[in-house]
């Protein structure tokens, strides 16, 4: 019988799975937040997990390395904002969808006083600005490896397609242009 692992990083079998490009797409939403004068960017993803984390920390140390990177769970949101975050980073719909619904309550305005993006897979409208696959591109390239078996297994990365809702802005702290009138490259200032 054929098995194909979903949306879940296999850690102890190996087998075929396809997984949403999570190193990709928070490289690509860390690099917009940090580019947009966001200084404090929080991950939020599940206890144990820092995959979302370490991706905005690499994107940091290549556009902001003074930027300071937490992680918290969605129920900690309110705590990460009173710590001056102004950017969170979901690594799950669900995650987004929790982390807006408490910014709605405590009437934190998005995204004026903090930017808020997501990663995943979501149909129809996500909750917020990010990179999502739909479950029809993820349910057709599983499909595509169990009809097709290859002798070793093999993992398919989803890029994710850009979705803007609006949560994405700028902190008003800082001018992103002038960010990037002193990036460096190999040692030169371009």
């Amino acid at each position: 019988m054929n098995v194909v692992a979903v949306n879940r990083e296999l850690k102890t079998y190996s087998m075929p799975a396809v997984m949403v490009d999570i190193p990709l797409c928070v490289s690509r939403l860390g690099r917009d937040l940090l580019l947009a004068g966001h200084r404090r960017l929080a991950a939020v993803e599940t206890p144990g997990s820092d995959s979302i984390a370490f991706g905005i920390r690499q994107a940091a140390a290549r556009y902001a390395p003074d930027s300071v990177i937490d992680s918290c769970a969605p129920a900690e949101v309110g705590t990460m904002i009173e710590h001056g975050v102004t950017a969170f980073v979901c690594g799950s719909t669900r995650a987004a969808q929790q982390v807006k619904g408490f910014l709605e309550r405590a009437k934190v305005s998005v995204p004026k006083q903090v930017s808020l993006t997501a990663i995943g897979t979501f149909d129809g409208a996500p909750p917020c600005s990010g990179y999502y696959c739909t479950s029809r591109q993820v349910v057709e390239t599983a499909v595509e490896l169990l009809k097709a078996p290859v002798g070793r297994p093999a993992v398919i990365w989803l890029a994710g397609e850009f979705q803007d809702q609006g949560t994405i802005g700028p902190t008003g702290t800082a001018n992103p242009f002038e960010e990037l009138a002193n990036v460096r490259v190999n040692g030169i200032v371009v």
